[in-house]
């Protein structure tokens, strides 16, 4: 999330949570998001998510299924 206004966004948190801030100047260019992938280039995206699908990723250690690209959301008819 990223807000220039801290009365723009709020949040609640339970008991004993753990919270990261990371904060800083914006970045020069734009950044694209999609999925769990960011890149300041969209053919980056479109490569990683081929990579994903064609398992070029290393396995996430203890993790026992791999979890499939989303399919993308259709807005609208």
């Amino acid at each position: 999330m990223v807000a220039k206004d801290a009365t723009l966004c709020s949040f609640e948190i339970e008991a004993n949570s753990t919270v990261y801030i990371f904060g800083g100047d914006a970045f020069p260019e734009e950044r694209f998001i999609e999925w769990n992938f960011v890149a300041s280039d969209k053919a980056l995206i479109e490569k990683a998510k081929k990579d994903w699908q064609g398992n070029k990723f290393p396995n996430v250690p203890t993790e026992t299924v791999r979890i499939p690209l989303p399919e993308p959301k259709r807005f609208g008819g």
